[in-house]
């Protein structure tokens, strides 16, 4: 077997190793969600932690290539043997994690406690998982001049691979073989694909003779990595935001929705990459990029408060079919497709081209595809924890990505400004003019209701597809009164106003004003999905923990009670009014609920 014919079934491993990666990834997280909890803080922990542990494997496989005695045969024998190695832990992973459930449970529950749980449970296989890019783009090549396009082709069908892992192990391995068979199944896959690397037929020197093109260019080395750290931090809180936004739209479908929006990033991430040509590789055509993305972006901000309205009318005209939910799904996955492809798809050509551009020679570029790598994943876990998790403790969804959108605009102005490209620097001022004027939050008026239940059939719960209902007023007997993105939750409060007037009520009392008085009722919303009204559910609420109080020691004068999740506070307060109820304790993961 000659080099070109190895190299393609090298990229055929490549797909295999992407997609037991995130295979991989997907099913941790749901491991990882009975060991820490809240499935907003197990999606950051293990994506955070996956990031890390491939950020230290690109950087120190990275060096490892830039040592002089490595023939390329013998490197991605090594390659090989290390991606055997993540085989049998991915398989066998369901034993380890027995291990893992003591030592959390026995541990108190604390950030730093799920972080290092998490460390232990992921680093080890994420490490090994960075040495892909860093060996392949060093071994593969047969010139110098092969070396920035094969890079886009390795990074592009891993990325290829992990897409297809992400839809298949959420939508159909899961649910069929569960999470112990599904690690097997990528376990195994990942082994195939360890054999073909260990038989690999090739010879040479990792080291060219030749000197690499020089793509020109007026920015250092230094402001591309910086450039990679921060679009690696932008892509990352995007992909967690559009997980949260989903969420709040659809009001169903959780299981899915994380895979979902995986899958794009990482389909149009890959598709992005694999684009690139030899042609195609300028700073011009970097800037042009970055424009489509700002553009974009600045589409999908001005439309995100749309969603909740097209996706219940969707859910309601669907109600006819016996058994939409498939179609149903489809259609979203499609819109998301839609919506988010074309920026995702963008933004995918930014890591090869940067690459490209990078100054490199051809001892070290191995070492330089590590070290972006590094950089570009370091960013990302700092915008998964940071900007993703920490920030909206602080600040909303929509203030952040409107934020993300303005880092785009600095760093594309600062690249054309260096270049001389006045066109582009007027362009970028007006998008930057345009982005000022918008508001800095989206009208979210609409993401209060529940958007699960069925309407009749071909009627939609909106008529219309472009309207708001305009912030803090009273329309329609409905006025959004509170509304909060926190880490873990996103929480709404609406006030109803209703007239007293049923049927039964007139009947016994037709002439009586009373029961024509109009009052309202707050309603409470966890991530789209309603939690409690005061009147409406008030007996319920009430009610529903005086069970417990019923089979109380008749003795006890100093009951102690304990309420899980504080809700609308009806339980508690009526927990708290009985006379040998010494103590009640409610046990709330959210602060915005208890604001």
């Amino acid at each position: 077997m000659n080099t070109l014919s190895y190299r393609k079934w090298a990229y055929l491993s490549t797909i295999l190793t992407g997609f037991s990666a995130l295979c991989a990834q997907v099913i941790w997280q749901r491991y990882l969600a009975i060991l820490v909890g809240s499935e907003a803080r197990s999606l950051t922990l293990v994506v955070a932690v996956f990031l890390a542990g491939l950020a230290a494997g690109y950087y120190v496989f990275g060096l490892i290539t830039e040592r002089k005695k490595w023939s390329r045969g013998l490197l991605l024998t090594l390659y090989g043997y290390v991606e055997l190695i993540t085989a049998f832990y991915i398989g066998l992973f369901f034993i380890y994690f027995n291990f893992l459930k003591a030592v959390s449970f026995h541990s108190p529950s604390y950030f730093i406690i799920d972080t290092l749980v998490s460390l232990l449970a992921l680093l080890l296989p994420t490490f090994l998982m960075g040495a892909s890019i860093p060996i392949l783009t060093a071994t593969l090549p047969n010139s110098s001049e092969e070396i920035n396009t094969i890079h886009a082709k390795v990074y592009g069908w891993n990325t290829l691979g992990a897409c297809l892992g992400t839809l298949l192990s959420g939508f159909f391995l899961l649910p069929i073989f569960g999470l112990d068979y599904s690690l097997i199944l990528a376990g195994i896959v990942n082994l195939l694909a360890s054999l073909i690397f260990i038989k690999n037929p090739l010879k040479g020197d990792v080291h060219k003779q030749e000197k690499l093109p020089v793509i020109p260019s007026s920015l250092s080395n230094r402001f591309y990595l910086i450039f990679n750290f921060l679009t690696g931090a932008i892509i990352i809180s995007f992909e967690v935001f559009f997980v949260r936004i989903i969420h709040l739209s659809t009001g169903g479908a959780r299981v899915y929705n994380f895979p979902l929006i995986l899958a794009i990033f990482i389909g149009g991430l890959a598709l992005g990459s694999l684009s690139i040509s030899k042609n195609k590789i300028s700073v011009k055509y970097l800037i042009q990029q970055l424009l489509n993305t700002i553009f974009l972006l600045g589409v999908l901000f001005w439309i995100m408060p749309y969603w909740p309205l097209w996706f219940s009318n969707i859910r309601s005209i669907l109600g006819f079919m016996p058994d939409d939910y498939v179609v149903y799904q489809i259609l979203v996955f499609l819109l998301m497709c839609l919506f988010l492809f074309p920026a995702v798809f963008c933004m995918g050509q930014f890591l090869p081209l940067v690459y490209a551009l990078l100054k490199k020679n051809q001892k070290n570029y191995g070492r330089v595809c590590g070290y972006l790598y590094f950089c570009n994943t370091l960013g990302t876990v700092v915008g998964a924890v940071g900007i993703g998790y920490l920030s909206l403790y602080i600040f909303n969804i929509d203030h952040l990505f409107k934020f993300n959108i303005y880092i785009l605009l600095f760093l594309a102005f600062i690249i054309a400004f260096f270049e001389k490209r006045r066109g582009y620097i007027t362009a970028l001022v007006c998008f930057g003019l345009i982005f000022a004027f918008l508001p800095m939050g989206w009208n979210r008026t609409e993401y209060y209701p529940t958007y699960t239940y069925k309407s009749k059939p071909h009627v939609p719960i909106y008529k219309e597809w472009f309207f708001l209902t305009k912030q803090g007023v009273e329309v329609k007997d409905t006025e959004l009164v509170y509304f909060k993105d926190g880490p873990n939750t996103t929480v709404s409060v609406n006030k109803n106003f209703r007239i007293k007037e049923t049927d039964m009520e007139l009947d016994f009392n037709p002439a009586l004003p009373f029961y024509r008085e109009k009052y309202f009722s707050y309603n409470l919303r966890t991530n789209g999905k309603g939690d409690g009204s005061i009147i409406g559910e008030f007996s319920t609420f009430f009610l529903i923990p005086g069970l417990a109080y019923l089979f109380a020691p008749s003795q006890s004068k100093n009951l102690s009670a304990a309420v899980v999740g504080l809700g609308t506070g009806i339980s508690t307060g009526g927990l708290s009014q009985l006379k040998d109820v010494k103590e009640v304790s409610v046990l709330e993961i959210s602060p915005k609920v208890v604001k």
